[in-house]
């Protein structure tokens, strides 16, 4: 296993004047704080990156320090130092700067994840910082192949986002890395929130028509995604597929929130 620590940067962070259903839903002030069977997604995440050899320090993004002290068990592991906060941005592109800044003057890795990703476990995440160091890229995006999901959760792979790729359907999982500072920049093609399956012409926006016309008629690949943003912003760039069914489920809305929820009760007995 490589000896290279990255830091995880966490984003926790409520979309500034949006009003989140799952956070209505279950009575608490941020999405990240919602239980997912019992437990807060944020708390879940933060226990899974604690338990990942690849992760020497975890850094959580979010508007005010005192919405990680809501979770007792966070409220510690702040207070003891295990973990620190720093202040989110306006919006994605400008919070992944402000924690790029605060978690990077050490010059360790980035790995980027957020705080739906209840589901992930330390060995998903051992298993893409392997491959992120082993590349050698400036910055990596993990996918899940249709095919890992069904294998798992078929009913749930029926219904599932995909990117259709040349060489096959692609799910992202949320999780990113970055292992040299300039290579930042390529966060602004996130800066409106990126959902490029659910809302192609930001592909236009970012990358141009013909990048548009490539990915809505499938002629685009997986190395070919690395490739084109990697061309656009001098870096090496690759898109690195998980066979890690649980990669890309994540607590986006409320259907997906349930789901996250029915499948962790799934793996862990329901809690009371």
């Amino acid at each position: 296993m490589s000896q290279i620590k990255y830091t995880a940067l966490v984003m926790a962070a409520n979309r500034p004047g949006i009003v989140n259903p799952i956070a209505e839903k279950t009575g608490v002030s941020h999405k990240c704080l919602a239980p997912a069977n019992g437990i807060p997604m944020l708390q879940r995440v933060v226990d899974c990156l604690r338990r990942a050899d690849a992760v020497g320090r975890i850094v959580v993004s979010v508007e005010d320090p005192a919405v990680v002290d809501q979770v007792p068990a966070l409220a510690a592991l702040r207070a003891s130092g295990e973990i620190e906060t720093v202040a989110s941005g306006a919006n994605l592109f400008e919070s992944v700067v402000m924690a790029s800044d605060y978690a990077g003057p050490e010059g360790h890795p980035i790995i980027f994840t957020t705080a739906d990703n209840a589901l992930h476990t330390p060995e998903l995440i051992d298993y893409f910082a392997e491959e992120v160091t082993a590349s050698g890229v400036d910055v990596a995006v993990a996918m899940t192949p249709r095919e890992a999901v069904a294998e798992t959760y078929p009913e749930e792979a029926a219904s599932a986002s995909y990117h259709k790729l040349r060489d096959g359907d692609f799910s992202n999982c949320n999780l990113y890395a970055i292992t040299r500072p300039e290579a930042v920049n390529v966060a602004k093609v996130m800066k409106t929130g990126g959902q490029f399956r659910i809302k192609p012409f930001r592909v236009l926006k970012a990358f141009g028509l013909w990048a548009l016309i490539a990915y809505k008629m499938g002629w685009v690949s997986l190395a070919d995604i690395g490739a084109g943003v990697g061309k656009r912003f001098g870096i090496k760039i690759q898109v690195i597929p998980l066979p890690f069914a649980d990669g890309p489920i994540d607590a986006d809305n409320l259907k997906s929130y349930a789901l996250v929820d029915s499948l962790l009760a799934r793996r862990e007995g329901r809690a009371a």
